[in-house]
């Protein structure tokens, strides 16, 4: 394994409440966990079930839901490698998963986490370049109105299984994404509208959440240029060309799969 810069992992028991995986998640500022059955790794919690189980309040009510279990909604596929791995079986790990962290585990026990944050970190220090443009490996960005709902862009993201959309008809466009869902809907304010107005929680608009500013890169530069402030921009994205996305998965992702990305 490459000397990465990795967490010490923050775990939940799979008999935990779900509400209460929340509130640790946004507590501790994670959006991922790995879910342990005693000290066997057996799921993740992460930001895409906090959004599926707010779908399920939503429509089912969140006190209905008050005594599942994080068991009952973790993913099972959790990228991972053994300490003496090579980086790119930790890349394929995650490629498989379709998830952008990992675990490093070391006979059955949970050593590390590892996510393309920490990767593009490493990558940065390593000073190289790909031969991949920002435009190859962008996509187009999906935008949505300030006065959508949370409702909408819940429904957004589950149905175009992506992670953040743009904000559009401001001064600037800005990012909403899962985690500020989730830092909304687990905070002590968010956990009181839901326990006494679940409807006026998901009728909130975007506009009045933390929405964050991505920072900008022309099309024609190679994406290895984004790993020095990618990890450290808190929208966690880079708008290119004024009408396209590059996210962390983009930068790290894109150009291991053409063989580009420097590991050796």
């Amino acid at each position: 394994m490459l000397p990465l810069r990795s967490t010490l992992p923050l775990t939940v028991s799979q008999n935990m409440q779900f509400m209460m995986a929340g509130i640790l998640m946004v507590f501790n500022h994670a959006y991922f966990l790995p879910v342990l059955d005693d000290s066997r790794l057996v799921g993740r919690f992460d930001g895409e079930q906090v959004i599926l189980v707010l779908e399920k309040m939503r429509d089912a009510g969140p006190w209905r839901l008050t005594g599942s279990l994080v068991a009952d909604v973790c993913n099972a596929e959790v990228p991972q490698a053994s300490p003496e791995d090579a980086l790119s079986s930790l890349l394929d790990s995650m490629i498989k998963a379709r998830f952008g962290h990992g675990c490093i585990v070391d006979h059955d026990k949970l050593i590390r986490t590892v996510s393309l944050r920490d990767i593009a970190e490493y990558l940065s220090s390593l000073k190289t370049k790909t031969g991949v443009t920002a435009a190859e490996a962008s996509h187009a960005m999906i935008e949505l109105p300030p006065t959508a709902t949370i409702s909408q862009l819940l429904t957004t993201l589950l149905n175009k299984r992506i992670r953040r959309v743009g904000v559009e008809g401001l001064e600037k466009t800005l990012m909403a994404d899962d985690r500020m869902v989730a830092d909304a809907a687990f905070s002590n304010e968010g956990l009181a509208i839901l326990r006494r107005s679940p409807r006026t929680f998901f009728e909130r608009q975007l506009s009045q959440l933390p929405l964050v500013e991505p920072g900008r890169m022309s099309g024609e530069r190679d994406v290895a240029e984004a790993w020095g402030t990618m990890y450290s921009n808190p929208a966690q994205c880079l708008i290119v060309d004024d009408s396209r996305v590059l996210t962390l998965w983009d930068t790290v992702i894109t150009p291991y799969e053409r063989r580009k990305l420097p590991l050796n």
